[in-house]
This record gives structure tokens, C-alpha cells and sequence, in this order.
């Protein structure tokens, strides 16, 4: 293997890096070989598909946030609407 061949895989290696970086998390670099830029390919990987399952748990967890303050919020805006527009208590 030479030299060219190894600063190839190294440049796809840092150009899906950077499309990962920029939100292509679908982006992958297929390894080949056994050296230090076939190791580097699979840890772009990995990064990329851990990146992918953090984003996506928060995500998830917002939503549920969301779905879980839907009820208290819409109930106190239920409350407020209730209350007397002069300001005087009505009880």
C-alpha cells in the first residue's frame, strides 16, 4: 500500500468526519485494510452512530418533557382565562 493511497483514505476519512459534523450523521467511510486509517474510519463510524443515539435520546426526552407540561400548562391557562377581568374577587 502507498503512501498516495493512505493520504486518500485519510482525506475521506476527515471529509465524512466534516459532513458528520455539519449534521449528516447518515454519513460513513467504509474501512478497508488493517492499519491506523482503516481504525480511524470505523471510530469516524462509531462517532458518527453514537452522536446519532445521544441526539435522538434527547429528542426523545424533550418530547416527553413537553407531552408531561402540556397538562399543568394548559390548566393554569384554563384558570387564568376563569379569572375575573376587573380584578375584583368574585368568592
Amino acid at each position: 500500500m502507498g503512501l498516495p493511497l493512505v493520504r486518500s483514505r485519510a482525506t475521506v476519512a476527515a471529509r465524512t468526519a466534516e459532513r458528520i459534523a455539519e449534521g449528516d450523521l447518515k454519513a460513513q467511510v467504509r474501512p478497508s485494510g488493517q492499519d491506523e486509517i482503516a481504525r480511524l474510519a470505523a471510530s469516524v463510524n462509531a462517532m458518527a452512530d453514537a452522536l446519532g443515539a445521544r441526539l435522538e435520546a434527547e429528542r426523545r426526552v424533550t418530547a416527553d418533557i413537553a407531552h408531561e407540561l402540556r397538562a399543568p400548562v394548559a390548566g393554569m391557562t384554563t384558570a387564568v382565562g376563569l379569572l375575573p377581568q376587573d380584578g375584583r374577587r368574585n368568592w
